[in-house]
């Protein structure tokens, strides 16, 4: 028997299963992306300013006409080769506020002072420039720009958000300061259903973290004790495509659940975390995703989720190339969280 040959087929036939996958996802929830999306943007910083520890940076990204915004914060005293956590800023929390002079609004969300203390650099992305969070969200911004017709497989909103990160990880793969081989993705609730379509659609994200994200994100479709795919699509319909309505009380006929959208990061690292008072994003069928996804992680020889018989609030289990850990709390991202995303960050 040639091992290596018969180790290129098993190798092979991953693959193909991991590209149906997606394919499956993005025919029927989240949207398919229009070829225009490859185009090159244009970026400048627009914006710099210095405090005592760190150096800040507001990045413009132009598609033709269109511009949309991050920024940067990097440690003052080390700025080469950094891991770095691309920050999902939804427009719940961007609310127009200049965070190059005054981040304290989003201190809370995103305790930027503390993750450059641990030497992180953290990249804000501003969602909201990039499409709107409105019922109207598909005619605006990026798609206004490249103005094509919908059709019922298009991209949706949170497909957009995404595509974004990848955009942030283009430029910050050009700059030295960035380990590009280290970059991480971050959101929280519909900022956390965003990192994960990011990091199943872009393969250098080498963290993936997924923050509260629910239904349609971490959680299972199938069985879910919290908010529904009718839920989502009476709220948000503008997040998906127009495909992901015909699940509408009828998960049972889903190609596919949401533990194989963490599978398809493997064999990458993927955080997921819930919490206790959050019920409406189901912390179980969080969980349960997690278990269910490590058999794809099994499939590259790594461990996926690796946990005790009896899982405790408040504590990381991190052994694993899927972390998970449920916080004492509300539907939110607090510093705990983050201490627990740095920690885990710190050792892959």
């Amino acid at each position: 028997m040639n091992i290596f040959k018969n180790t290129y087929k098993i190798n092979e036939w991953i693959e193909e299963q991991r590209k149906r996958t997606l394919d499956l996802f993005l025919e029927h929830e989240y949207g398919v992306r229009p070829f225009e999306c490859d185009n090159q943007l244009k970026y400048s910083i627009i914006k710099q300013k210095e405090t005592e520890t760190i150096k800040i940076e507001k990045v413009e990204m132009k598609y033709n006409n269109h511009s949309m915004y991050f920024y940067i914060y990097l440690p003052k005293k080390r700025n080469l080769f950094l891991k770095t956590f691309v920050t999902i800023v939804h427009p719940l929390r961007d609310k127009g506020e200049e965070l190059i002079d005054d981040y304290s609004c989003i201190k809370d969300f995103c305790p930027i002072d503390e993750i450059i203390k641990r030497n992180f650099a953290v990249v804000l992305l501003s969602a909201g420039t990039i499409s709107e969070d409105t019922k109207n969200g598909k005619h605006t911004g990026i798609f206004k720009e490249i103005n094509l017709t919908e059709n019922e497989n298009s991209w949706g909103v949170l497909s957009s958000w995404a595509w974004g990160c990848s955009k942030v990880l283009d430029y910050l793969s050009t700059r030295k300061e960035f380990n590009k081989d280290k970059v991480a993705v971050i959101g929280h609730s519909r900022g956390g259903k965003t990192a994960l379509l990011a990091g199943a659609m872009d393969e250098r994200f080498h963290l993936v973290i997924s923050n509260c994200s629910g239904n349609s994100g971490a959680a299972l479709s199938r069985g879910n004790t919290g908010e529904t795919i009718k839920d989502i699509i009476a709220n948000f319909p503008y997040w998906f495509c127009n495909n992901y309505r015909n699940y509408v009380g009828n998960e049972e006929s889903l190609p596919f659940d949401q533990h194989q959208l963490l599978g398809l990061i493997a064999p990458r690292y993927c955080y997921i975390s819930s919490a206790s008072e959050d019920d409406w994003a189901d912390p179980n069928g969080e969980l349960l995703s997690c278990r269910l996804a490590s058999q794809y992680y099994n499939l590259y020889d790594v461990d996926g989720l690796v946990l005790p018989k009896k899982v405790k609030e408040d504590c990381s289990y991190n052994k694993g190339h899927i972390a998970y850990h449920i916080k004492t709390g509300k539907h939110e991202l607090v510093l705990k969280d983050w201490i627990m995303y740095m920690n885990y960050f710190d050792k892959i």
